[in-house]
């Protein structure tokens, strides 16, 4: 079965989003982790990441798209921070400000 191709802006929102939320660790540059982290945007009809201080880019993380794309991404916060004993009312507020992809 093919994987599925998502809409460009789809990609570019869902890996906007990732680098948004901080209970992930963001992609940085490849060239300078100094540097801003990346952000989507679109280059020749496709999704990519890309430094906003340099011209480094790359392709956009599958793994990012996906549970954003099927709204799994709220939950799996939700898991981790249980995992990680941060499953309080503080925890639980600050993951429903989130702006969570909505497909």
């Amino acid at each position: 079965m093919p994987e599925q191709e998502y809409p460009v802006l789809t990609q570019i929102d869902a890996i906007n989003a990732y680098q948004e939320c901080t209970l992930t660790h963001p992609y940085t540059c490849g060239r300078n982790s100094l540097h801003a982290l990346l952000i989507g945007k679109e280059k020749d009809g496709k999704a990519i990441m890309a430094c906003p201080d340099c011209d480094f880019e790359q392709e956009i993380d599958r793994e990012i798209v996906e549970p954003y794309v099927n709204g799994g991404m709220k939950e799996a916060m939700e898991v981790w921070a249980k995992r990680v004993g941060m499953a309080d009312s503080k925890t639980q507020e600050w993951i429903d400000r989130i702006k969570w992809y909505q497909p």
